[in-house]
């Protein structure tokens, strides 16, 4: 099982969208985010 860690987005679509893309192109089946994605 393939697992993708981030955090620190801050509000940011672009890294948002980026790390999105890396989760799928890595085939990451779960999704943990650590936090500070707002603001």
């Amino acid at each position: 099982m393939r697992y993708a860690i981030f955090s620190d987005l801050h509000g940011n679509r672009q890294a948002w969208e980026a790390a999105l893309a890396d989760m799928e192109a890595l085939r990451a089946e779960v999704h943990v985010c650590l936090g500070d994605i707002v603001g």
